[in-house]
């Protein structure tokens, strides 16, 4: 049924500068399409509610749901196409080479390193450490900050990424929730007063670092390949702030929806082994 649809979609989106095949838009038509799942999702659960005299708290607030920006509708009740949301007044667009600094980590003599110390030393296996799945906030080793040049230190609220080698593949990303040291294996993109630490992360989310590294037997990261990246954000950081928080609500309920996904599927498996154990025992 939605076969000439996706069709459209895809018709319009290989026109775009830049596209070569389908995977260059694949991640966006699965993002707008689970949007609006899950908008759809969300009136139907404030139907039920309703219908028993309740009030439904949606996760996404009104200005950021489907209804409002992709298909807001008339008096009439009918699709508006003048106020359908193609861009939004108070928005930048620049570059982030022009609203942050870049910083490649250093490497730092193995005689001031310790084993707990003021100073996180990361390098790439420590961004996947536990305590650092949300953010970085520890190491296995660390300095002491009189130990630590200035600059060496790579501020809190920058993003940081592997730079070099396979490392690249991972596609990694973490937000510093602390000032840290890093390797010369990873690279930091510092965001300036115009933009909020986790507004920055959550752009870096989207880019694939697997398309940017370049190099004919080690795979790398230069300046010159984030520099020219295009990033728009609103001019208000309040704003910004206002739309990390929906991502992060998002983020939840993703997580939520997985396991229970995950649930169903263990449940259903556990079914299937026990009518097929009853099958062959004579039990059916």
């Amino acid at each position: 049924m939605f076969e000439q649809t996706f069709k459209n979609i895809d018709d319009i989106l290989h026109k775009d500068a830049g596209c070569t095949s389908e995977l260059d838009y694949t991640e966006q038509s699965s993002w707008l399409l689970f949007l609006k799942y899950l908008d759809a999702l969300e009136v139907d659960k404030a139907l039920e509610v309703e219908l028993i005299g309740k009030t439904y708290h949606f996760i996404i607030d009104k200005p950021y749901r489907w209804e409002s920006w992709a298909a807001p509708k008339g008096p009439d009740g009918k699709l508006d196409h003048n106020s359908a949301l193609t861009g939004d007044d108070g928005w930048v667009s620049t570059t982030i080479g022009d609203s942050c600094t870049l910083k490649s980590g250093t490497t730092v003599p193995v005689s001031i390193e310790k084993s707990s110390g003021d100073i996180p030393y990361v390098k790439v296996a420590e961004m996947t450490l536990p305590d650092n799945q949300d953010g970085i906030t520890t190491s296995i080793r660390f300095l002491d900050r009189p130990d630590v040049k200035p600059g060496w230190l790579i501020p809190k609220g920058a993003v940081i990424f592997p730079k070099r080698g396979g490392a690249i593949l991972t596609n990694k990303k973490r937000l510093a929730l602390v000032d840290m040291c890093a390797d010369l294996n990873i690279m930091s993109v510092i965001p300036s007063e115009k933009l909020t630490p986790e507004f920055l992360y959550f752009y870096f989310l989207t880019v694939d670092m697997r398309k940017l590294g370049t190099g004919s037997s080690i795979p790398q990261i230069n300046n010159y390949d984030i520099a020219p990246l295009t990033i728009s954000f609103p001019e208000s950081r309040l704003k910004q702030a206002e739309i990390s928080e929906t991502i992060r609500a998002l983020e939840k309920e993703c997580q939520r929806l997985e396991s229970l996904y995950q649930r169903k599927l263990t449940a259903l498996d556990e079914l299937k082994k026990s009518l097929l154990a009853q099958t062959f025992s004579g039990a059916l």
